[in-house]
Formats: structure tokens, sequence, C-alpha cells
């Protein structure tokens, strides 16, 4: 076991808040992934799960300059090129959102938004899973429905640092179209209906 992360009953509460924010850290791990391209043009990823020393302080651009650092060593051990990468970041939930899911409808029932950009003819879609039921009337999706305007203005400019785009980079305009399907989950939902004696 490389982490014994259980708290003990004696200690104080600043170590078992520390101890927590590390298992916290630990639960949900940064992960920092390069794809590498070899001579035939087959790509391949290798991730590396990444704990920074003090999660409080830590910023974009130092994950960034510890995902390039390995990238120089990984560069000089490996044949093939490093053509990409990402870094993934566990988030937890904001305060004030939902602290359990309402039982309405399940993550199956989707709304599919379709948004433009000023450069393609090809639309980049958004889905809504487990939507509000009062945003479908008669059968189609009521896009004048307050919560549903409210996020395609959020998708369509309201974020202050950034844009959602498309595969190509480029700034999703308005929403083109938008209709309710269904998008199965079916190993989930197999592993959740499981029952065993």
């Amino acid at each position: 076991m490389l982490f014994d992360l259980r708290l003990t009953s004696n200690a104080s509460k600043q170590a078992t808040t520390d101890r927590q924010k590390e298992r916290l850290i630990m639960a949900s791990p940064y992960v920092l992934s390069y794809t590498l391209l070899d001579a035939n043009q087959v790509k391949t990823s290798t991730p590396l799960l990444y704990k920074p020393d003090n999660a409080a302080v830590l910023t974009l651009e130092g994950l960034i300059a510890d995902w390039v650092a390995v990238g120089n060593t990984l560069d000089d051990a490996t044949n093939a090129q490093i053509v990409g990468g990402r870094v993934t970041l566990p988030l937890s939930a904001a305060v004030g959102w939902k602290s359990a899911p309402v039982d309405e409808n399940d993550v199956s029932d989707v709304i599919n938004l379709n948004f433009n950009n000023g450069v393609t003819r090809y639309v980049t879609e958004f889905i809504l899973p487990q939507f509000l039921q009062a945003m479908v009337t008669g059968g189609k999706v009521d896009l004048a429905n307050v919560a549903l305007a409210a996020l395609v203005t959020a998708l369509t400019g309201g974020m202050t640092g950034g844009a959602m785009v498309d595969r190509g980079g480029n700034a999703i305009t308005d929403l083109r179209d938008a209709f309710q399907a269904d998008r199965k989950h079916r190993r989930q939902l197999r592993n959740r209906s499981l029952a065993t004696p």
C-alpha cells in the first residue's frame, strides 16, 4: 500500500483537515497524460497520476510547467513523437448546487443542443442530461424556458475567461436547434440494478 490515509481519533483538528484534503486529492488525482505517435502513425496515450505539493496554491501554469518538465524527459526516453496531451483536474460540486438528484427522469433522457460557429457549417453539440420536464412542452423543446435560455446564454457568451468552441477551436455563436433524445447508459444501469444474494 502506497498511502495509509486512515484518520486516528487522537489527531489534532488541523491534522485531520490536512489528511482529509490529502485523501480527497488522492481519491481524485490530477492526471497528466501525453499522446505519442510512432513511425507507423499509431497513437497511444500514457497517463500519470499527479499529486500537487500544495493544492491550495497550485496554478494552471504550475501544472503545465510540470507537464512540460516530465515531457522533456519523456521525449528523450522514447522514440515516439509527443504530439500533445492533456491535464485533467479533479473538481468538486460548487456550494449551492443540488445535494441530491431530483427523481423526475434519468440521465438517459437528454436535450441535444446544437450550436453554430462563425466559420464552418458544422454544429457543436452540448448534451443536457436529465433535463427539467418543464423544458419540453407538446413534445418539443421549449427554448423560452427560463433555465434553458440561461444555459444557452452561458454557453454562447456567458463565460468570462474563455468560450465554448468546436473541435477546430472556433467559438460558437448561437443555438441552431434543440431536440429531445435518449442516450442509453446501459453498463451503468446494469451495474446499478445488479442484485446479489
